[in-house]
């Protein structure tokens, strides 16, 4: 730098373009920028509301608003089941499917006589039975059609919501908690004859469910199940 008239220095002088060039080239940018940042919303938050929902026993997976109401329609529960759904503070479709979902689980406790601490179990709504196959295949390499299934070393539910029932969830539900009860897993045929039950008595009350363990062959051997294998500490 020289020194110019007075002695003093001044810097070299900018071009009175750049500014301009300068400011108009960002001003190009943004609308790149906003149509970026506003595809990248729309691709991840309806992920983020329908991803999870969360309430007491159960944690809800679906990506989908429209797959979500489905299955809650398709869920349609009797009235002992209803009474205690009613019982529960629900205001979003998120709310009353997993108090749906609670309201078997309580169920099928007690027609289990199983009651494990910690129970927590996550759900995967999938569109359809083939999408809930090609998961299947895909971690076990069997090519079977499934509705549902319940993975053990995931602790998730994988259901489809066109195919839904509640005995087919009682069912599902059912392995989770025989899982989580129990520190050593029973055979698969007791595993499936104990979900079984819980469909056969998701609406039963509890005078029945008493009689079904002392009458019923398959309540006998739930009692002979539940003194046979360890239980997880508590």
């Amino acid at each position: 730098m020289s020194p110019a008239a007075g002695g003093k220095n001044i810097a070299p002088a900018v071009p009175a373009n750049s500014a301009s060039s300068f400011a108009g080239d960002s001003m190009k940018k943004y609308p790149v920028i906003l149509f970026s940042l506003w595809l990248l919303a729309s691709l991840v938050l309806p992920a983020q509301l329908y991803a999870h929902h969360t309430r007491e026993h159960v944690t809800l997976h679906c990506d989908s608003e429209q797959v979500l109401n489905e299955f809650n329609k398709k869920l349609e529960l009797g009235p002992r089941l209803c009474t205690l759904v009613e019982q529960k503070n629900y205001v979003t479709v998120e709310d009353e499917l997993t108090a749906k979902f609670n309201a078997i689980i309580e169920q099928a406790k007690v027609v289990l006589n199983m009651y494990p601490k910690n129970l927590h179990v996550k759900v995967v709504i999938l569109p359809t039975a083939r999408d809930c196959s090609a998961v299947f295949a895909k971690k076990y390499g069997l090519r079977e059609k499934k509705i549902a299934y319940y993975s053990l070393s995931e602790n998730t539910i994988y259901i489809s919501a066109t195919d839904t029932k509640a005995g087919v969830v009682a069912h599902e539900l059912a392995h989770a908690i025989v899982d989580f009860y129990f520190s050593e897993r029973p055979p698969y045929h007791i595993h499936e004859m104990l979900a079984q039950s819980v469909e056969q008595h998701l609406e039963s009350n509890e005078e029945l469910i008493k009689a079904y363990r002392r009458l019923d062959e398959n309540g006998a051997m739930l009692k002979n199940v539940c003194a046979m294998y360890p239980r997880r500490d508590e």
